[in-house]
């Protein structure tokens, strides 16, 4: 039984120096003892849309140091035929396998080892790490993208014994595209007028051949669907000059009169013989604005959005209050319409106008509306007189789009504090000396009260020999 495991125990020494004496025949260090008997590991990692796969032995493979041979040896000598490979255009998602040759014109063999990557990607197959000379070694690197990126670019390194050149540096280049989308990928216009037309052009662009055919297309937000008008057409090969396409659509986009005011929604999602997991799809965004509108011009302001009204209250120091409103005009007629107070509800608030000036790049007016509680006015009672305690302002227009503008104004708290009456200090100072010298004092004196017993009988008092109870003993 000894014998046999002595037997076993000098099989295995005699392979770890073997393995090592192989090793030490290259120049470089050997692995650890039990590294000869761990299996190959395959490991795949990601970084920045990129993977690699690489088979080791051991987990310390690929810090490998290699050493040259002796100078007064054979030296290898390392010659790459092309540092640099592209791979063109691909699909996020898609991957694919390139192949790089390094071959050794030297005298004696070429070590390979793989080094570091700047993707945090290694190599994922050396064909042959020991090259002999006047033969050659294929690198090959498995890639895998996950995210579009128009500009891909990465490198990788291959450690070698070469005296000249100890490390080889290799870059992987190319484009991530959607191999289908659309250019741009939305649609938005911020500033339309109610009523006003909008037009826009998209472009499908395909990057594979020239056989794309449209197969149908839908608008999702059913609610708004009718109010837009979709055409399209293939675009000429002059056309996709710009770009990298082989063949695509253009898509003109149409918004009919009468799209509610405020914010609308849509997405075009169009099918295609080319489609591969969803279809393309091209998101749409509107703002359309009121021919006038009244907004305010603080964060903090009494202006709600929600219900387009005007909340007043007391300033923190006593003050009345008062808001800047501004009245926008958009559309054609925005540089000629003119505003007048038509009614204000109560009438003592204090409305006016104030100053002039174009906005948004000309495409808006706006004159800013001054809105104040008078001194002294009881607003707490003015309002609570008003139907749901609530006010309002209306505006006449020249717009002929919109005649006239009106919001609404409410009151939150009671009557502002009255301003209290200044009395100069040197004035106080001579009533105080006249009313002295009159008998007057400026500190009255307080009398003690007196206190009077209450007329209750208060109980006698035994005379007992009986012990104190212990709880209240000394």
């Amino acid at each position: 039984m000894r014998l046999s495991l002595i037997a076993i125990l000098a099989v295995m020494a005699g392979l770890v120096l073997g393995t090592a004496s192989t090793n030490s025949e290259f120049g470089y260090q050997s692995l650890l003892p039990w590294d000869a008997f761990r299996p190959p590991t395959t490991k795949t990692m990601f970084y920045d849309g990129f993977s690699a796969t690489t088979e080791t032995v051991g987990p310390k493979a690929e810090k490998v140091q290699l050493t040259p041979p002796p100078e007064d040896q054979p030296q290898p000598k390392a010659r790459v035929e092309a540092d640099t490979l592209d791979f063109g255009i691909v699909e996020a998602g898609d991957g694919g396998v390139l192949t790089y040759v390094i071959h050794n014109d030297g005298e004696a063999p070429l070590v390979l080892k793989t080094g570091d990557s700047s993707c945090k990607c290694t190599v994922s197959k050396i064909s042959k790490e020991q090259v002999p000379p006047g033969e050659s070694s294929e690198i090959v690197v498995e890639y895998r993208t996950k995210v579009a990126k128009e500009k891909y670019r990465h490198g990788f390194s291959i450690k070698t014994n070469d005296r000249e050149r100890p490390l080889l540096r290799f870059s992987l280049t190319g484009k991530v595209l959607p191999v289908l989308s659309f250019e741009p990928r939305n649609v938005s216009a911020l500033l339309l007028t109610k009523g006003e037309p909008h037009a826009a052009e998209v472009r499908l662009l395909y990057f594979r051949d020239t056989d794309l055919e449209i197969i149908d297309w839908r608008l999702n937000n059913r609610r708004t669907a009718k109010y837009f008008e979709v055409s399209t057409e293939p675009l000429r090969e002059d056309e996709l000059s710009d770009t990298d396409a082989k063949s695509g659509f253009r898509f003109r986009i149409r918004v009919k009169p009468g799209l509610p005011v405020g914010d609308n929604r849509q997405e075009l999602t169009v099918r295609t013989n080319k489609d591969r997991r969803d279809p393309a799809r091209v998101a749409i965004f509107l703002r359309v604005h009121e021919a006038v509108s009244v907004f305010g011009t603080r964060v903090r302001s009494g202006w709600d959005w929600s219900t387009q009204s005007l909340t007043l209250k007391p300033e923190a120091d006593g003050t009345a209050s008062a808001e800047r409103l501004v009245v926008q005009a958009m559309g054609e007629h925005r540089h000629e319409t003119q505003y007048e107070v038509k009614e204000v509800v109560p009438a003592e608030l204090d409305v006016s106008f104030g100053e002039r000036q174009e906005q948004k790049g000309g495409k808006a007016i706006w004159t800013y509306l001054n809105v104040a509680l008078p001194q002294e006015f009881d607003a707490g009672a003015a309002f609570a007189e008003l139907p749901n305690r609530r006010g309002h302002v209306v505006l006449a227009t020249t717009n002929p789009a919109q005649p006239e503008v009106r919001f609404e104004v409410s009151y939150l708290g009671g009557p502002p504090p009255r301003p209290r009456p200044i009395v100069e200090p040197s004035k106080a100072a001579e009533d105080t000396a006249e009313d002295t010298a009159a008998g007057e004092t400026s500190v009255e004196t307080l009398e003690e009260p007196k206190v009077e017993k209450p007329d209750v009988e208060e109980p006698p008092v035994k005379d007992t020999d009986e012990p104190l109870d212990d709880s209240i003993k000394d």
